[in-house]
């Protein structure tokens, strides 16, 4: 490839930037996308003004009731709020749009369990292992879910791979347990 090639692609991908800045700032007169107004519940979110994000994200949904982060998002903002049931509702419908949604899995699980259900917890942290078999993190909910099943052996054995995926894990997991 030419130096030229690559000065022409770069002056492609500033061109493209551009328009896409220029397409989420609506300088069209169009109304945002649903990706759109997920960024704008974003950064309402970050800053602190949940109630404007959430009704960000409401409109996010309206617009592509396939927008798994808009789902998502909403539930993170449900939960914060101890609005379990809303949160449980907005995690399942971004799994019913992805079901290999592992932020989604990931905080259901958390929730589930926290509600008693062990067993759907234990399913979901299975779920989470099959699709990233690396994350140091389910494996060690999933150890501690494993102990509240009283399967002590197999919550043993997923303390240990956390631990070998993550050795900063070892002062989490219960004494004789690795």
């Amino acid at each position: 490839m030419t130096r030229a090639t690559h000065t022409h692609r770069g002056y492609l991908a500033v061109a493209a930037s551009l328009l896409l800045a220029i397409l989420a700032a609506g300088c069209f007169g169009s109304s945002p996308s649903s990706d759109q107004l997920v960024a704008q519940g974003l950064q309402a979110q970050n800053a602190g003004r949940l109630d404007e994000a959430a009704a960000l994200y409401r409109d996010a949904q309206k617009k592509d009731a396939n927008n798994k982060w808009a789902y998502y998002n909403l539930g993170l903002i449900d939960q914060q709020k101890n609005l379990i049931t809303d949160a449980e509702a907005n995690y399942r419908h971004a799994l019913s749009v992805d079901g290999k949604f592992v932020s989604a899995l990931f905080n259901l699980a958390i929730l589930r369990s926290q509600l008693g259900a062990k067993q759907e917890a234990a399913d979901l942290y299975r779920r989470i292992i099959v699709i990233t078999p690396n994350n140091s993190a389910a494996h060690l909910n999933l150890g501690y879910t494993l102990i509240d099943l009283n399967e002590r052996s197999a919550a043993k054995n997923e303390f240990r791979t956390a631990v070998r995926l993550d050795p900063s894990l070892s002062n989490r997991v219960p004494k004789g347990m690795t």
